[in-house]
This record gives C-alpha cells, sequence and structure tokens, in this order.
C-alpha cells in the first residue's frame, strides 16, 4: 500500500527484503516467547533466531531466513518483469488501436 504510487526495482527490492527481516524476527522472537524449549533470557532469544531448538536440527533457522530472503526476491523479480512487460504489451495494444493516418 505504502509503494503503490512509487513502484520501481529502487523502492520494491529493499521493501521485500524489510518484509523478510521482519517477518523473521517476529516470528522467532514469538517462537522464543511462547516455546518451553528456549530459555527466557537474551541466549535463549539468539538461539531461536540462530540454531531454533535442538530437536528440529536438521535445518537451523538462519537458513530459514537465508531461504526466505532469496525465495522473496526470486517472487519479487518475477512480479517486476511481469509487470513491465504487461506494461509493454499495454503499449503496443494502444499504438495499434489507433488509426493510421497516411
Amino acid at each position: 500500500m505504502l509503494l503503490r504510487n512509487r513502484a520501481s526495482v529502487k523502492t520494491i527490492v529493499p521493501a521485500s527484503i524489510a518484509a523478510s527481516i521482519l517477518f523473521y524476527v517476529v516470528t522467532g522472537t514469538v517462537s522464543w516467547l511462547f516455546d518451553p524449549g528456549y530459555p527466557k533470557n537474551v541466549a535463549g532469544l539468539f538461539q531461536s533466531l540462530t540454531v531454533g531448538l535442538p530437536a528440529y536440527s536438521a535445518t537451523p533457522s538462519w537458513m530459514f531466513f537465508r531461504n526466505s530472503v532469496l525465495s522473496d526476491l526470486i517472487f519479487t523479480g518475477l512480479f517486476i518483469l511481469c509487470f513491465h512487460w504487461g506494461r509493454a504489451s499495454e503499449s503496443v495494444r494502444a499504438t495499434a488501436a489507433q488509426p493510421r493516418t497516411i
């Protein structure tokens, strides 16, 4: 909503990265607050944001964050590409619909 009037690569890509970071920090913090497996101190918060719980050590939470940022950037890139492709085909249709004057 905040970027709809100034949508460009310079604004959408950083917003996508910021949204990924915000999602990761919020979900990691909520997990730390409500999961009894984490100690309720700063070390427990860092554990929830980096390695996660030992019972789920197959994929550390920093890898989830990395994959989340990469997938968000790929989706954002595809979204921007489709947006520009749609604009280009719209301008081609607009010029094709105009009568030719000779």
